[in-house]
């Protein structure tokens, strides 16, 4: 089992492995619009719970309830790790990710299918005009035959 690092450890290894910085509230913000701040105070802050912002994909994510366990939580134990949704509901990123893996192979599975389907009509469309043509040439032979 592996023995607990200190805290100052931990944010260490969180700087030097995952390329992390600090969030300073002057310049960054802008992070979290009016709205998001009043309902995270009201919801969260007040409890000092260690949390993360995406700027790329703008989620928050809920580490820990306190900066101990929410660093410990990111590094070694990533089912812990919770996605704040838009409905204000907590979804662990474990379960968030299998979610999204399972919507995107339905859609292919709904894509293929729909491929498949137009696969067979363009078939059944060649098809016919196949046999339309050579209904054509079997009347114009007979049409010959009768002019002899």
């Amino acid at each position: 089992m592996r023995k607990l690092q200190s805290y100052l450890e931990l944010v260490a290894t969180l700087k030097n492995d995952y390329k992390f910085r600090d969030f300073y509230e002057s310049t960054d913000g802008w992070l979290i619009d009016q709205e998001n701040k009043k309902h995270f105070n009201e919801k969260y802050d007040d409890r000092d719970i260690l949390f993360a912002w995406c700027e790329m994909t703008r989620e928050m994510d809920i580490w820990g309830i306190n900066k101990m366990e929410g660093i410990a939580n990111y590094l070694y134990h990533p089912k812990k790790v919770y996605v704040i949704m838009n409905d204000g509901k907590l979804v662990t990123r474990v379960e968030l990710v299998c979610h999204i893996e399972k919507e995107r192979a339905e859609e292919k599975l709904i894509k293929e299918k729909l491929m498949e389907k137009n696969r067979e009509k363009n078939r059944e469309k060649r098809l016919v005009k196949k046999k339309r043509l050579v209904e054509e040439k079997r009347l114009k032979r007979l049409a010959e035959e009768k002019q002899k």
